[in-house]
């Protein structure tokens, strides 16, 4: 037993649950400690999993779901940070069969078909494991601001791959990866999906998708995600800009991190005829974008004079550096999850008059895609993908100028009021929604 503890091949599994969502008779869960499962040895193909012991080896022939959550009494729980200040999550741990990685997936909220955890799948070399655990646990948590905001039909997940002992993002043997978490997910049945995020890619998702349906990435359309996504930080912007009765020509930007959805932004910037557009990345030439005006070897982001800052790169990068040196933009509406690196950062820029867009409006263009692609898989794959990005400009526009119009524009007052905005989870998920506005474009085009 003391080697399988010591072992690290495995995949751990982060669920969130509140406390209500627990049967009685598991004394071991109630008052919500932490613990965890590891398993040492990797699995043979085709060798019985940790899943198939809990469940009987019942394991899920297709996309309907076998059951609605699982039955935790076999797992110990992990202690993770987030649990001093209330958080109900718990964390799992399943086998993975690869030495130096682990698989994360936080999902918050009791497991279940009728709103299923989802989030897309992130891998990093972590300073530790538990710096990953806390990761899955905040982003998950994250996400789920991210669905209610729209109402996408689903709850808040996310995927955290931990690379260690030598293994790197850019060693680990992705089709075994893949694997393995399509094996959790099965065993899931349904009640978590997943995506692209950070280092994880098209082909990553074209094999998990092989192995498991449980995957929206786009995949057999035309949609990209990473335009969907961007095309909200773009919605927000610009209803930003109708709230403040703004001419875009006269405003400057900080486009920070111009990766797959921040070099996307930056074009549509330009695109829109921004006054000036800045761009850096820790790549200097992503930031080498037609248009835009990348910083200069050793020049600050956060040394910039702009009008609005638009944070697209790592999460947590607004910290006490940038609130000391970075000359108040008027606002702040980006692309990157949690910007901030923590609240007392967020409420100096909030007292400095900087008012910011949260990250559930701004950058949920994926998940709202996600739930067209969840709700009508047929018209996901078959409509034109700039429609289905001009819906969400439309619906991001119009709730980014909502959210400014309710706190009167003031900076201070957006947290007071960014719930009243959210659709919330009850409402009908919004890609249910869509062919309805395709419908009345359709009209509108013809004069109707």
């Amino acid at each position: 037993m003391t080697d399988l503890l010591n072992r690290r091949s495995y995949l751990c599994l982060t669920l969130v649950y509140p406390q209500s969502a627990f049967r009685a008779s598991k004394s071991m869960l109630t008052s919500i400690r932490t613990a965890s499962i590891r398993v040492g040895k990797p699995l043979a193909r085709g060798q019985v999993g940790i899943f198939d012991q809990i469940l009987g080896g019942a394991r899920p022939k297709s996309t309907k779901v076998a059951y609605d959550d699982i039955d935790t009494d076999s797992f110990e729980i992990r202690n993770h940070s987030a649990m001093v200040d209330g958080s109900k999550t718990i964390v799992y741990e399943v086998p993975v069969r690869q030495e130096g990685v682990q698989l994360f997936i936080a999902n918050d909220g009791p497991l279940q078909s009728k709103r299923p955890g989802n989030g897309g799948m992130r891998m990093l070399a972590y300073g530790d494991e538990q710096l990953a655990i806390n990761d899955a646990v905040r982003l998950a948590e994250g996400m789920t601001r991210k669905h209610d905001c729209y109402c996408t039909g689903f709850s808040g997940a996310k995927l955290v791959v931990h690379c260690s002992e030598g293994a790197s993002p850019k060693t680990v043997d992705r089709p075994a990866l893949m694997a393995d978490c399509a094996d959790a997910l099965e065993s899931l049945g349904g009640s978590v999906w997943t995506g692209c995020d950070l280092n994880t890619t098209g082909d990553d998702m074209d094999i998990l998708v092989s192995k498991t349906p449980y995957v929206l990435a786009g995949i057999g359309s035309s949609v990209d995600t990473n335009v969907a996504t961007a095309k909200t930080t773009i919605g927000s912007i610009l209803g930003v800009i109708d709230a403040h009765d703004l001419d875009i020509r006269q405003q400057s930007f900080m486009v920070q991190g111009c990766g797959k959805v921040g070099k996307n932004v930056a074009e549509m910037l330009v695109e829109l005829g921004a006054r000036q557009v800045k761009t850096c990345d820790v790549v200097s030439k992503l930031a080498d974008i037609p248009g835009c005006e990348p910083l200069a070897e050793g020049e600050n982001w956060f040394d910039q004079h702009v009008d609005f800052l638009v944070p697209c790169a790592n999460s947590l990068a607004i910290d006490e550096l940038v609130q000391d040196r970075m000359p108040a933009p008027k606002f702040i509406v980006g692309a990157a999850n949690q910007p901030f690196a923590n609240q007392s950062v967020r409420d100096a820029f909030d007292r400095a008059g900087v008012l910011h867009v949260p990250e559930s409006i701004s950058s949920g263009g994926a998940i709202m895609a996600d739930s067209v692609e969840w709700s009508n898989q047929k018209l996901f794959r078959t409509v034109d993908a700039d429609m289905l990005y001009a819906w969400i400009v439309d619906l991001s526009r119009a709730k980014s100028k909502d959210l400014c119009e309710r706190a009167k524009n003031k900076a201070v007052n957006i947290s007071k009021v960014i719930d009243t905005v959210y659709s919330g989870p009850n409402a009908t998920p919004v890609g249910s929604n869509f062919p309805e506005w395709l419908e009345a474009k359709r009209r509108e085009n013809v004069g109707e």
